[in-house]
Formats: structure tokens, sequence, C-alpha cells
């Protein structure tokens, strides 16, 4: 995208070349606004190039488009118009209550073992502090220390550092699995990391998806465990509240006492989860690949077709 956008910048394409750029790019933009890290010139020119180049600028939600509009230094009014939202989707005729429910009960004896009994939180994304991990283990085990009679585990599935170079994520993970080390035996051994599986077996074993990241672009698993028709609990944020609707349950990534109520109050008010579970199946029912593409192919059509 950034070599067809320069190209086109340059006069190489010609004028009656058309760009469409669709990317996830004003996704490191959010986590540096949010985290506090710095935004590199060439990074900041690369993306301005982008938005002052491309014929449209695809984004999956509203608040995303919102988040453009504060973060470059571009001509607002003129880029608004050239903005389109297209929802991302899962695979509806894989992910579903059916084929969940399919193998669900030798799939939490393989993961789960002597714990196939316990409902279970399940967390699905790779192993990063902007994931959450280590806050939703330290609500968890707040929550069982707190009501011990609660019969509950925790999966984590998803890459692990070991699989990747960065040292920020395996320092992180270090840290993560000290703090598991240093919980009573009973309570470490309701923890369990399962590292990187097909997501549809995830959804089988896990209960309730759990989802405290710092930020997102989207959240695809998100999408999948709510197409099983799954309660979830994920963060507080704009493109959440989007993508998995207002009537959700949301937390404070940022506050396990927040995570650790949520938590507590979607195991013991079966109500409230069986609430949840059928808002969120409904939900999802837009969220498919056929009505991404389809969109996408509109956006192209109507771009080839101008003059």
């Amino acid at each position: 995208g950034v070599v067809i956008a320069h190209l086109k910048e340059s006069g190489y394409l010609g004028t009656r070349k058309k760009f469409v750029y669709v990317g996830q790019s004003w996704g490191r933009m959010i986590a540096e606004s949010v985290m506090g890290q710095e935004v590199f010139k060439s990074r900041d020119e690369v993306e301005n190039l982008i938005l002052s180049t491309a014929d449209r600028i695809i984004v999956y939600t509203q608040a995303e488009k919102e988040i453009i509009s504060r973060l470059y230094f571009v001509k607002t009014n003129a880029i608004q118009k050239r903005i389109c939202i297209i929802p991302l989707g899962v695979d509806q005729k894989i992910f579903n209550p059916q084929l969940r429910q399919k193998n669900r009960s030798e799939l939490r004896k393989i993961y789960l073992g002597d714990l196939s009994n316990t409902v279970n939180f399940f967390m699905l994304a790779r192993f990063a502090p902007q994931k959450g991990q280590k806050m939703a283990i330290e609500a968890f085990a707040q929550v069982l220390q707190e009501n011990p009679m609660l019969s509950l585990s925790l999966s984590l599935f998803g890459t692990l550092p070991h699989e990747e170079k960065s040292m920020t994520k395996r320092e992180y993970f270090k840290s993560s699995m000290e703090y598991v080390s240093s919980l009573p035996l009973n309570l470490q051994k309701r923890i369990k990391f399962h590292g990187s599986v097909f997501s549809l077996h995830a959804c089988a074993v896990g209960d309730i998806f759990l989802g405290p990241s710092l930020y997102e672009t989207w959240f695809l698993s998100l999408n999948e465990a709510m197409a099983c028709g799954l309660p979830t609990i994920v963060s507080d944020i704009p493109i959440l509240r989007e993508v998995a609707g207002e009537g959700n349950c949301f937390v404070d990534p940022r506050s396990i006492i927040s995570i650790k109520e949520a938590m507590l109050k979607m195991v013991t008010s079966e109500t409230f989860r069986e609430a949840m579970a059928s808002y969120n199946l409904q939900q999802s029912k837009d969220y498919t690949w056929e009505n991404s593409t389809k969109a996408l192919i509109e956006v192209f059509n109507e771009v080839m077709d101008e003059t």
C-alpha cells in the first residue's frame, strides 16, 4: 500500500489509476496514543501520504474513522468523504453454537483434564501486554481467593512469546508466570496456558470469553466467541463498544477490581450469563465474511466507475 501510494503521488501511475487502501496501520497509532509511546516521524509521514493519496480508505469501525480525524494532520473534511467503514466478520458455517457443542465434552477432557466440570473463563489472543492476560490472571486469582467455593478455571489460548522475537512480550509472559508461581498450588492448577490452537476448540472448551485489551482494531476472536453464542467480558473502549454492542459486559482494562467484579457477576448470575449469550448471538449475525466481501467489492466498483 505504501509503495502504491508513493508511486501515485509521484505521478508514475497516471491520473486514471485508482487506489484503495485496506489495512490496520491505524491500530499502531491507537496503541501509541493509549500507551503513551512516541509517534515516529517517518511513520507519521507514511500514514499521511496514504491518507492524502488513496481514493478510498477502508476502516472497520466508526470509532476508527474518528481516531484518524484526531490523530492525523490531513484535511479532515476531504478525508472523511473517502473513508469507508466495512466491518469484518467470521465464517459462521464454522463458528456457531451447533459446531461448538459437537466435540465439546471430548475437547474439555483434553484441555482441562480434571477441571472439566468447572466454569471456564478463556482468553484467545497472542500473549502480549496490550491483551491484558496478566490483569485477567490477577483478577481471576482474586475471585477465587475471595470465593473459594466457586468451581472455576482460566484458559489462555494464543501464541506464546517463545514463538516470537519480541523481548517485551517475553518479559511480560515471564512476569505473568512468576505471578502464577507465587499463588497457592490449588489456584495455580486452575490456570492453564495452552498456546496456539484452532479458535473453535478454544470456544468449545471455554464458557465465558475474557478480553480486557488496552486497544483493538477489531478483535476477531471476540466475534468468533459471540457467533458461538458465548457470554463475553471486554474492555470499555470505543471500538469494542461498537463491535460488541452497547449491551455487552464492559470493564476497565486497567482495573483488576473492574475485571474481577464482572467475572464474579458472570459466574454467580446464570440469568445474566444466558442473556449475554443470547445478545451476542444476535449481535454477531451481520458479522460475516460474505457481507464484508460484498461491501468491499461495492467500494472497488464505485471507485472504478468514477471519472
